[in-house]
């Protein structure tokens, strides 16, 4: 609580370009989709309409389902998926949506992979982007690991001169 206003994450971020058709100001002239928001308690579900869907995600009304590249699960995700998915698999559609979709709201340039991401995620049939979302035990383990493995990487580079390839400080500059 700030100034004795409750200030959400969500309010910290700067504002995303979103579709003409989706904005504040829309949302709270469009009391058919707000209401359907707030029964599913502001939260992304692949039961919503997808124009309720759509405001959820470019407003990032759910914090767990945003485009924005400052957004926790958004880092998150996108870091789990670079340092443990690609390594080990290729990525599925829906994985490669999602990296297209941040991609795109972190260059302001349209929509369409959002917009595509967004019918996928609900279409998603697996459910793997629809179950476990949000459980803090498992979200803070895995960070964990992957906070392991950029300490391990960071230190290789030390020991190798950095990412420039340049020796370290106290290595012999003629190896």
């Amino acid at each position: 609580m700030i100034g004795g206003a409750s200030i959400s994450s969500r309010d910290l971020l700067a504002p995303l370009s979103t579709p003409p058709d989706i904005s504040e100001n829309l949302y709270y002239t469009k009391p058919r989709i707000r209401d359907v928001i707030r029964m599913a308690h502001n939260r992304a579900d692949p039961t919503l309409p997808l124009d309720a869907l759509r405001f959820l995600f470019f407003l990032a009304l759910d914090p767990r389902s945003s485009f924005h590249p400052d957004a926790f699960v958004t880092r998150f995700t996108r870091a789990a998926l670079l340092v443990y998915v690609i390594p080990a698999r290729p990525l599925r559609r829906i994985e490669n949506q999602f990296l297209a979709a941040v991609r795109e709201a972190e260059e302001g340039d349209g929509f369409e992979a959002r917009e595509r991401y967004i019918r996928t995620w609900k279409a998603d049939e697996d459910g793997i982007y629809h179950e476990q979302r949000g459980d803090e035990k498992e979200v803070a383990e895995c960070l964990e690991e992957v906070a392991e493995v950029l300490e391990r990487a960071e230190a290789r580079d030390d020991l190798e001169g950095g990412e420039t390839g340049e020796p370290g400080e106290g290595e012999d500059e003629d190896r």
